[in-house]
């Protein structure tokens, strides 16, 4: 799904893929398109490094609980982008 807005706007709708969802969507306060669009976007990223979303529930109020806690699992296997120590 899409839906045409500018850099600033708020949105007040909730669209998309359940398991993609950006926190801020969950709060139904607003929220601006481009950070939510980097959000699923990073979910799409893991998804392809993993093989799995990284947020899964048995239902929609776990799930947007989880989504909210950010509470993912971190890829093994690939460095946490620290080269430096």
């Amino acid at each position: 799904m899409s839906r045409k807005a500018s850099r600033k706007e708020l949105i007040y709708e909730q669209c998309g893929t359940p398991a993609y969802i950006a926190p801020e969507i969950l709060k139904n306060n607003g929220y601006e398109p481009f950070g939510v669009d980097i959000w699923s976007a990073g979910v799409v990223l893991y998804a392809m490094l993993s093989g799995t979303v990284p947020f899964k529930a048995n239902n929609m109020d776990e799930l947007h609980a989880i989504i909210s806690k950010s509470d993912y699992k971190p890829i093994e296997g690939l460095s946490d982008g620290n080269f430096y120590t």
